[in-house]
């Protein structure tokens, strides 16, 4: 949880960042003020490419381990933290008891159910049923395990499988009862069914809803 101690620690950080890139930037100037006058041959000494080299590898080392020293500084008082860990172990046994007595009391208030009741009739029953109805020589549904088969006068049977929470039925190879419990998702594969061949507008053949009413057309005619 926040706490004015964060406060306090990051302005403590902050000074102790303040002190070190001061402290870099001191030995920088003194890296700078011996060794470019040698990299000149100033002072009369030849300073070779490997020795250079080396010294700036030497500079950015010195840099980096002065910063690590940012990880020894210490940000809140001694016990803090062993403090902060025996609150936060005594709130959450204390949230833990409350929600143990709000199930037991939750639990309490469910009444009984009588011993006469058959557990077999306890499965919830699909809310939403939608039949679809098949016409034209031919064209037959068949159930195939828990999936739906149509022949539509196709090379080749399609084969619906049913999404989760959708049932299946045929009665009579004419007729398909798509059932479950979301009436949306019914619509939906209701549809998709009868997308696979909608009724046509001259016989009628095709998959329709059950008392869809299919504007006709009249057949063509020979021209006189």
């Amino acid at each position: 949880k926040n706490s004015l101690m964060d406060a306090a620690a990051a302005v403590k950080l902050g000074r102790a960042t303040i002190r070190n890139i001061h402290e870099n930037l001191f030995w920088a100037f003194i890296y700078n003020l011996i060794c470019i006058p040698l990299a000149m041959g100033l002072l009369g000494i030849e300073l070779k490419p490997m020795y250079g080299a080396a010294a700036m590898s030497l500079s950015s080392f010195t840099v980096c381990m002065n910063a690590l020293r940012l990880n020894r500084v210490k940000l809140y008082p001694a016990g803090y933290a062993a403090r902060q860990a025996a609150a936060a172990g005594t709130s959450a046994g204390a949230e833990k008891e409350t929600a143990g007595a709000d199930k037991e009391t939750a639990e309490a208030d469910v009444p009984a159910r009588p011993d006469t009741i058959n557990q077999t009739n306890t499965q919830e029953e699909p809310a939403m049923t939608k039949t679809l109805e098949i016409e034209g020589f031919g064209y037959r549904a068949a159930m195939k395990g828990k999936n739906l088969g149509l022949n539509l006068g196709d090379s080749h049977p399609i084969e619906v499988v049913p999404p989760k929470g959708i049932t299946f039925e045929v009665e009579g190879a004419t007729k398909i009862f798509v059932k479950g419990a979301d009436k949306q998702v019914v619509g939906q594969i209701s549809a998709i069914i009868r997308g696979y061949r909608g009724p046509e507008p001259y016989k009628g053949k095709g998959i329709r809803y059950q008392g869809e009413h299919i504007l006709r057309k009249a057949g063509k005619t020979a021209g006189k």
